[in-house]
């Protein structure tokens, strides 16, 4: 498990998200508005939306803070080396 995987999940998850809810609130307002053949676009992309919702709390379960499970110093090991910080 990468960190690097982590960011780019959250990044595409957050993405994901806030594009489902703005189609699903286009198509909210095209009903309000009048305007046919809004349910269509809007149920495949309330799906979306809340299949992202749920994948974003998986993610966020699974996100482990280091510094509380593990001896690693923030600090890199060459400055403590040099006793430079």
């Amino acid at each position: 498990r990468s960190a690097w995987g982590y960011l780019l999940a959250s990044v595409f998850i957050l993405k994901a998200v806030t594009l489902g809810l703005a189609v699903s609130a286009m198509a909210i307002n095209m009903d309000r508005a009048g305007i046919p053949d809004s349910l269509g676009l809007m149920i495949p992309f309330m799906l979306i939306t809340l299949i992202n919702l749920v994948m974003a709390v998986v993610l966020l379960k699974n996100i482990e803070d280091l510094h509380l499970i593990s001896d690693v110093s923030p600090i890199s090991p060459s400055l403590k080396e040099s006793k430079v910080y």
